[in-house]
């Protein structure tokens, strides 16, 4: 699933479903909802815009914003963090 545009009128600070987006600062989080979430965790975010491919384990229910890529997997999403690390 691809993020789409977000009603900026819906962004709240400090809930409990997160906005990401394809931003590599602050974890990606752009904001917060409190009416929904698109993505049930876990999950695996990769980004499509800026720092194309950065993947990032998400723990936690969520909404993709913008060109940002959400993939739900039952799997362990955490393994995707370890690709993250620069050699």
């Amino acid at each position: 699933m691809a993020g789409g545009d977000i009603d900026k009128e819906k962004i709240v600070e400090n809930s409990v479903s997160p906005i990401f987006a394809n931003a590599l600062t602050n974890d990606g989080i752009v904001g917060d909802d409190n009416d929904y979430f698109r993505v049930k965790a876990p999950a695996v975010t990769v980004t499509g815009r800026g720092e194309v491919g950065y993947p990032k384990a998400r723990t936690i229910d969520f909404t993709p914003a913008v060109r940002l890529l959400a993939i739900h997997s039952n799997h362990d999403c955490n393994y995707f963090g370890k690709c993250n690390k620069q050699s």
